[in-house]
Protein backbone atom coordinates (compact mmCIF):
# COMPACT_ATOMS: atom_id res chain seq x y z
CA UNK A 1 0.00 0.00 0.00
CA UNK A 2 2.76 2.54 0.77
CA UNK A 3 2.69 5.70 2.77
CA UNK A 4 1.18 9.04 1.87
CA UNK A 5 2.65 12.42 2.73
CA UNK A 6 1.67 16.04 3.18
CA UNK A 7 3.92 19.05 3.38
CA UNK A 8 3.33 21.94 5.76
CA UNK A 9 3.78 24.91 3.42
CA UNK A 10 3.26 28.53 4.49
CA UNK A 11 1.11 27.51 7.45
CA UNK A 12 -1.12 25.05 5.59
CA UNK A 13 -0.89 21.44 4.47
CA UNK A 14 -0.65 20.46 0.81
CA UNK A 15 -2.84 17.73 -0.66
CA UNK A 16 -1.75 14.20 0.20
CA UNK A 17 0.56 12.51 -2.25
CA UNK A 18 2.37 9.21 -2.50
CA UNK A 19 6.11 9.42 -3.06
CA UNK A 20 7.33 7.44 -6.05
CA UNK A 21 10.62 6.62 -4.31
CA UNK A 22 12.55 7.67 -1.25
CA UNK A 23 15.80 9.57 -1.12
CA UNK A 24 18.55 6.99 -1.14
CA UNK A 25 21.87 7.07 0.66
CA UNK A 26 24.42 8.90 -1.47
CA UNK A 27 21.73 10.85 -3.35
CA UNK A 28 22.76 14.53 -3.60
CA UNK A 29 19.43 15.43 -1.97
CA UNK A 30 19.89 13.09 1.00
CA UNK A 31 21.21 15.73 3.45
CA UNK A 32 18.25 18.05 2.90
CA UNK A 33 15.49 16.00 4.57
CA UNK A 34 17.77 15.71 7.60
CA UNK A 35 18.41 19.47 7.64
CA UNK A 36 14.68 20.15 7.33
CA UNK A 37 13.95 17.76 10.19
CA UNK A 38 16.64 19.35 12.35
CA UNK A 39 15.17 22.77 11.59
CA UNK A 40 11.78 21.54 12.78
CA UNK A 41 13.38 20.02 15.87
CA UNK A 42 14.96 23.41 16.60
CA UNK A 43 11.58 25.12 16.31
CA UNK A 44 9.99 22.56 18.65
CA UNK A 45 12.76 23.02 21.23
CA UNK A 46 12.51 26.81 20.97
CA UNK A 47 8.75 26.69 21.44
CA UNK A 48 9.06 24.35 24.43
CA UNK A 49 11.65 26.60 26.09
CA UNK A 50 9.64 29.76 25.40
CA UNK A 51 6.57 28.10 26.95
CA UNK A 52 8.77 27.02 29.88
CA UNK A 53 7.96 23.36 29.28
CA UNK A 54 11.61 22.51 28.67
CA UNK A 55 14.06 23.98 31.16
CA UNK A 56 17.36 24.57 29.41
CA UNK A 57 20.81 24.65 30.94
CA UNK A 58 22.48 27.91 29.97
CA UNK A 59 26.20 27.73 29.32
CA UNK A 60 26.58 31.51 29.40
CA UNK A 61 24.58 34.62 30.24
CA UNK A 62 23.37 35.35 26.71
CA UNK A 63 23.41 31.75 25.49
CA UNK A 64 23.43 32.93 21.89
CA UNK A 65 26.85 31.91 20.67
CA UNK A 66 27.37 28.64 22.48
CA UNK A 67 28.36 25.47 20.74
CA UNK A 68 29.07 22.16 22.41
CA UNK A 69 31.04 19.56 20.44
CA UNK A 70 31.64 15.97 21.51
CA UNK A 71 34.20 13.47 20.28
CA UNK A 72 36.12 10.44 21.47
CA UNK A 73 39.07 11.27 23.70
CA UNK A 74 41.99 10.60 21.41
CA UNK A 75 44.47 12.78 19.55
CA UNK A 76 43.13 11.88 16.10
CA UNK A 77 39.58 12.91 17.01
CA UNK A 78 40.74 16.13 18.71
CA UNK A 79 42.81 17.08 15.66
CA UNK A 80 39.91 16.28 13.33
CA UNK A 81 37.55 18.43 15.39
CA UNK A 82 40.06 21.28 15.34
CA UNK A 83 40.48 20.98 11.55
CA UNK A 84 36.73 21.15 11.02
CA UNK A 85 36.37 24.18 13.29
CA UNK A 86 39.24 25.90 11.46
CA UNK A 87 37.65 25.11 8.08
CA UNK A 88 34.38 26.60 9.34
CA UNK A 89 36.31 29.68 10.52
CA UNK A 90 37.88 30.16 7.09
CA UNK A 91 34.57 29.73 5.27
CA UNK A 92 32.36 31.78 7.58
CA UNK A 93 34.69 34.39 9.06
CA UNK A 94 33.64 33.39 12.59
CA UNK A 95 36.45 32.90 15.07
CA UNK A 96 36.65 30.79 18.21
CA UNK A 97 37.26 32.95 21.26
CA UNK A 98 39.92 30.83 22.98
CA UNK A 99 39.61 32.79 26.22
CA UNK A 100 35.96 31.69 26.42
CA UNK A 101 36.55 28.12 25.22
CA UNK A 102 37.08 25.07 27.37
CA UNK A 103 37.76 21.39 26.89
CA UNK A 104 36.31 18.91 29.35
CA UNK A 105 37.21 15.26 29.77
CA UNK A 106 35.39 12.43 31.47
CA UNK A 107 37.00 11.08 34.62
CA UNK A 108 37.96 7.93 32.73
CA UNK A 109 40.34 9.81 30.39
CA UNK A 110 43.98 9.39 31.35
CA UNK A 111 45.79 12.56 32.49
CA UNK A 112 48.55 12.02 29.90
CA UNK A 113 46.01 12.25 27.10
CA UNK A 114 44.09 15.15 28.63
CA UNK A 115 47.22 17.32 28.92
CA UNK A 116 48.10 16.94 25.22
Amino acid sequence: MGSSMQILWNGGYTNEFRPSRGVRKGDPLSPYPFVLCMERLGHCIKQATENEIWEVVRLSEDGLNDLVLFCKANIHQANMMNEIVQKFRRCSGYKVNKSKSQVFFLKTVENALATK
